[in-house]
């Protein structure tokens, strides 16, 4: 059996093969009988017809079809065992030629990955300050729940509590037919398309039915209204003001188990605190693995993002309770459309998820059962609900999940050590073969991104 093989861009490796004459004449022999007992001959029984008559009432094309048929599959892996070659998928076939027996095989391989000196990176966290300003709209919001609403018969301001009818036209076209829907008319936030909350500011309640004529500026989310003219017609029944608590040891006592408002208040800053710190940590990485892909060099197959894709939409579909092809079908767009808008994110993952495993096995990463334990153990915790996260995660599926998340949570911490260690006096820092590296620029995640667009 003649084998060459190339290696071609996308992690991928053509075969060429041509069958020997001693494989050819026994997956002939091979297609004969199978054929034999499939096709009816006249004047013999199933099997005993001579080949001869066999291959002139079938025709020797489909002889050399079910040969090949036969054939490719054993060929195929005794090509790929010669080359040492690792498929992660199946090949795609074709026949070059049937007699005698060649055919191509391009075989998706694992990920070509070359780090670079991924020990040179540095960048800084952005240190996490609560701004007052944050924790004066926390409290607002917090007032807002706990507000009175009082009845009053005067026009529209923000900050109200109206009840309308509301009817929206573009092109003839209705849309956003509501009756009866209460709303808090804030100045910051779009209610229904930009522009509208300012023009039923000044309504006055009562029968009147408002028409009020909007031109949706191009940028609108909704792309079937984005740079449209719209009319609305707007009825307002109902306004109602808000009247909201004083900050108080009272208000703090109503909004949870706080014996006063500076119990309060620390806790508005520690759970800020909390968010916003958790924001920094997911930016820092980002922001690593957006450098690391700038530098290294990665080719992977297509397949890989066409398998993400699919399970994004299975995940999604998930989520909503449903089947993917109900999912689909809901979406109410071409599949290869969904497809083609999530094919960024779904590239950004898989390249991230290759870069990750690489650095884990360079920097020796390792997940054992114990810590896999130990991870289920801390989940299920003491609660009621012990057993059921254990029984959900103590299973090879689960197990599996957990190990993936661990190594890239340990990955992603080892990155973090490189990236935060200070530059040397004088300016050079080790590099990964140990030697030393150019002067390294500290880069704060804000700007890592830009720079590695």
């Amino acid at each position: 059996m003649k084998v060459t093989a190339e290696q071609i861009p996308e992690a991928r490796v053509v075969l060429e093969v041509e069958v020997d004459d001693e494989r050819f004449r026994e997956s002939m022999d091979w297609a004969y009988r199978r054929l034999s007992l499939r096709a009816k001959i006249p004047g013999f029984r199933r099997g005993k017809a001579p080949r001869e008559l066999v291959e002139r009432v079938l025709g020797r094309e489909r002889l050399l079809q079910e040969a090949a048929d036969h054939m490719v599959p054993k060929a195929y892996e005794d090509a790929i065992a010669r080359e040492g070659i690792d498929p992660i998928a199946q090949p795609e076939i074709e026949i070059l030629n049937l007699e005698p027996l060649r055919f191509k095989a391009t075989v998706p391989v694992r990920p070509s990955v070359s780090l670079g000196d991924y020990r040179s990176i540095r960048l800084q966290r952005e240190p996490v300050v609560v701004a007052d300003d944050q924790i004066a709209d926390t409290l607002l919001e917090l007032r807002r729940r706990h507000a009175v609403l009082e009845p009053v018969d005067r026009p529209v301001e923000y900050n109200d509590r109206i009840r309308i009818d509301i009817q929206g036209e573009s092109d003839g076209k209705p849309f956003a037919a509501q009756e009866g829907v209460e709303i808090s008319l804030r100045e910051t936030g779009a209610f229904v398309v930009p522009g509208l909350a300012e023009r039923i500011v000044g309504l006055a309640p009562g029968p009147d039915r408002h028409r009020i004529e909007i031109d949706i500026p191009e940028d609108f989310d909704h792309g079937e209204l984005a740079g449209k003219a719209a009319t609305f017609t707007v009825t307002v029944h109902e306004v109602k003001r808000e009247l909201l608590p004083d900050l108080d040891d009272d208000f703090a006592s109503e909004v949870g188990e706080f014996e006063t408002f500076e119990a309060l208040h620390a806790r508005v800053v520690a759970d800020l605190r909390a968010g916003l710190e958790q924001r920094v940590e997911t930016d820092f990485s980002d922001a690593l693995l957006d450098t690391l892909a700038a530098q290294a060099t990665v080719e992977y197959p297509a397949l890989l993002v066409d398998r993400e894709i699919e399970h994004m939409l299975t995940d999604a579909a998930r989520g909503q309770g449903q089947s993917l092809e109900a999912y689909l079908q809901a979406l109410g767009s071409d599949p290869q459309e969904i497809a083609q808008r999530l094919r960024p994110e779904a590239s950004k993952r898989v390249l991230r998820s290759i870069l990750i495993a690489e650095v884990a096995e360079t920097e020796s990463i390792e997940v054992s059962d114990a810590d896999i334990d130990a991870e289920i153990a801390r989940m299920a915790g003491q609660g009621p609900e012990g057993e059921q996260v254990r029984a959900a995660f103590d299973t090879e599926a689960g197990r599996t999940v957990l190990r993936q998340n661990l190594t890239t949570k340990r990955t992603l911490e080892r990155l973090a050590s490189i990236a935060e260690q200070p530059v040397a006096a004088d300016g050079e820092m080790p590099s990964s073969d140990g030697h030393s590296a150019e002067p390294a620029n500290e880069t704060p995640i804000g700007n890592a991104a830009k720079e590695t667009e």
